[in-house]
């Protein structure tokens, strides 16, 4: 009887290594399993301790689109915690989430290295082409959705309804006969004599160095700022004619937990050239069968990026849509490429 080496050098090159040459008990495969996952486990617990010493960069990474909106807007860049324990959990969470997705190549090289005893040549060649393209790309997806489509995702919601209009400006309908009529304030008679020159000062950027009690207007941010205590203060301010303001009032939790699963459908969305080219490597569907069909394809594309994007408006729909369908036009192309190959090797191999 052959020994599994000799099997193994007498194979062909498509098939160089037989899983059935290799037997392992029951207990054998649970103690290679245990071990696997203490190792995932100990990469995972490091991962989470590496990005809860960096929460403020990630924070920042997660967050700075939302406050650079608010700012945009002329609101206060800030959010709320609705309990003591929002910030540190929130955090906490974010940790565990990002350290899983950086110790995501280590976790799947343990969970490789424990079935790839189990698979053949030819099926170890797919998994190692498939998982990189596959991480990276979600990647991809995800850091797309928090540089670009975010910040105007944020920019539509917030923007949506920011003032209601009055239909009633000298308040007849609503406010005299509920609350009393307006309370009247004297002014003093106009005069001819020349209005005071404005002692605060307008400037477009804040003074290097300003003197303790300070005073002056940051026309950029139309914020009214003082020195005071050795820091600066700020005052915002709102147009008059916006009387009836819708202002957002974010809290951290949830303003966490939408950009983290939207982060992730884009990530998902990304994956549409690896599923073209999985599906033409396991023979299912041919790259002309899957170009024929191209417009179901962009049809359901459509669907998956509407239902994806909860603003609902076009704009923030065709900017997962349209890398949606330039990915499936790179993975037809990889298709192809998988094709003319796998053509290739069974004319090598006589079929």
């Amino acid at each position: 009887m052959p020994t599994p080496s000799e099997k193994t050098q007498s194979d062909t090159g498509r098939r160089r290594f037989d899983p059935d040459d290799v037997r392992m008990t029951l207990g054998e495969h649970l103690e290679e399993l245990r071990s696997r996952m203490i190792k995932l486990l100990i990469g995972l617990l490091l991962g989470a301790i590496i990005c809860f010493v960096f929460r403020d960069r990630l924070m920042q990474l997660l967050l700075g689109p939302t406050f650079a909106v608010l700012r945009r807007r002329e609101l206060v860049p800030e959010l709320v915690a609705l309990d003591p324990l929002e910030p540190f959990m929130t955090t906490l969470k974010v940790s565990i989430i990002l350290g899983f997705m950086l110790s995501a190549p280590y976790g799947l090289y343990q969970i490789w290295a424990f079935v790839a005893s189990g698979l053949y040549q030819r099926e170890q060649r797919f998994v190692r082409a498939f998982v990189p393209v596959s991480i990276s790309l979600f990647m991809g997806g995800a850091l797309f959705f928090l540089f670009i489509v975010l910040p105007v995702l944020l920019n539509f919601l917030i923007g949506f309804m920011e003032v209601v209009p009055s239909f009633d400006p000298a308040g007849n309908l609503f406010g005299d006969w509920l609350g009393g009529a307006p309370t009247v304030v004297a002014t003093a008679p106009a005069t001819t004599q020349e209005a005071p020159a404005a002692s605060i000062r307008v400037l477009e950027l804040d003074p290097a160095d300003p003197p303790e009690g300070s005073l002056w207007i940051n026309a950029k941010d139309h914020e009214l700022r003082m020195r005071m205590s050795n820091e600066t203060r700020v005052i915002r301010t709102a147009p008059l004619d916006r009387p009836n303001m819708i202002r957002p009032n974010f809290s951290m939790r949830s303003t966490i937990q939408m950009t983290l699963q939207m982060a992730a459908a884009f990530g998902v969305g990304f994956q549409v050239p690896v599923v073209v080219a999985f599906l033409a490597t396991l023979g299912i569907a041919s790259a002309e069968t899957m170009g024929k069909s191209r417009r179901v394809t962009w049809f359901v594309m459509a669907i998956c990026a509407a239902v994806f994007t909860p603003s609902g408006d076009p704009g923030t729909m065709l900017l997962l849509l349209i890398p949606m369908g330039i990915l499936f036009e790179a993975g037809l192309i990889a298709a192809k490429s998988i094709e003319k190959r796998k053509a290739a090797e069974r004319a090598a191999d006589g079929w």
